[in-house]
């Protein structure tokens, strides 16, 4: 999205008019998935956000999710696939669901629960 765009959107969700149909479905998933990351970073400072899928939903409160990312070789400049696996926090807050293995989550940093877990769910998002 452009500056214009941006700037647009926002004019039209401030008066209540709504995005073309057209726009809203090409970039809906992209969207819902960054507008939930900045609502995330809001209230607790400068914590890193990522996005990833449940692998392991074996234990009570911890969920291992899988955080997926491209890198350029150094010397063949060509994309490599590479994944991290993290050990998540997924309590059962008010008005939240616990997360399933395959579902997609937002994770947040935060502080050491154990000696694996830096990380909590914040939200499930499919």
């Amino acid at each position: 999205m452009t500056e214009e765009e941006k700037n647009e959107a926002e004019a039209g969700a401030e008066t209540g008019a709504e995005a073309p149909a057209d726009a809203e479905a090409a970039s809906q998933d992209g969207e819902t998935t960054q507008a939930v990351v900045e609502e995330a970073e809001e209230g607790r400072g400068n914590r890193k956000t990522l996005v990833g899928t449940v692998v392991s939903d074996k234990m009570s409160k911890t969920r291992i999710v899988k955080v997926k990312r491209h890198e350029m070789h150094r010397r063949y400049k060509k994309f490599i696939s590479r994944d991290t696996k993290y050990a998540a926090h997924d309590e059962n807050a008010e008005g939240q669901e616990i997360s399933k293995e395959g579902d997609k989550v937002l994770i947040q940093e935060t502080r050491p629960y154990s000696k694996t877990k830096r990380w909590r769910v914040v939200k499930v998002l499919s």
